[in-house]
């Protein structure tokens, strides 16, 4: 059927004559409202963020830990991955986490850099043995507060398959990173395409699905278990 015809047979049965026009958007993007009030009625000072997102993420079957100070965020850091070998945990580039303070983790506990695993290994190899890994560690870009997200900007020392393929991901986070809604972790556009990332994450919470027969399934397509750590006053 003529599509003219097709629609004009719609807005008949509707009742109402067809556009001749498109109609005009009045509004672009999010809502001033929310944007004034991204947690609702709910009114929160920024030194509130980290509980709120504390909240929002544990709601969802994710580990949240808050630490005052580095000195706090790295006895966490230890405790999350106490009993694991460093050859069973991956990281990101020691460069991404400039701030804090945790070489240890590669000078004492042997944690591998991906990237030095890649010049190593053939892709087959690099695939299996990130797969194998217990822990995943990295740092972020941004924690959503209100929804409990955090966002990763991917490169080549912030390899995706840390924190998509073992079992845990362990993403650190600095307060200065938390952001009140999503638009808040968009700052990149076209005025500055050379810094655009291949891919952003978005994580909210462990990895899980209910696509077959609505049966929920944790760890499907991502790590089984997402455990945070923010550090405040960072």
């Amino acid at each position: 059927m003529e599509r003219n015809l097709f629609i004009s047979g719609l807005t008949m049965r509707l009742g109402r004559a067809p556009l001749t026009e498109a109609p005009t958007r009045g509004i672009i993007g999010v809502s001033e409202s929310y944007i004034e009030a991204p947690f609702g009625e709910r009114s929160a000072g920024r030194q509130e963020w980290p509980t709120i997102f504390a909240e929002e993420l544990t709601g969802i079957g994710g580990k949240v830990q808050i630490a005052d100070d580095i000195a706090g965020a790295i006895v966490q850091v230890r405790e999350s991955i106490a009993g694991v070998v460093g050859s069973d945990i991956v990281s990101w580039s020691r460069t991404e986490f400039s701030g804090w303070d945790v070489d240890f983790l590669w000078d004492e506990i042997g944690v591998i850099e991906y990237t030095s695993l890649a010049k190593k290994l053939n892709d087959a190899e690099l695939l299996k043995t990130v797969r194998a890994a217990k822990v995943g560690i990295t740092g972020v870009n941004y924690g959503v507060v209100n929804s409990g997200t955090i966002v990763l900007y991917t490169g080549a020392s912030r390899n995706r398959s840390v924190s998509l393929l073992p079992t845990l991901h362990l993403a650190l986070i600095k307060e200065s990173q938390l952001v009140d809604r999503l638009g808040g972790a968009m700052p990149v556009t076209s005025e500055n395409a050379d810094a655009i990332p291949s891919s952003i994450h978005f994580i909210t919470g462990p990895s899980r699905s209910a696509d077959i027969e609505n049966d929920l399934s944790i760890g499907v397509h991502g790590p089984a278990a997402l455990t945070v750590i923010i550090c405040k006053g960072i």
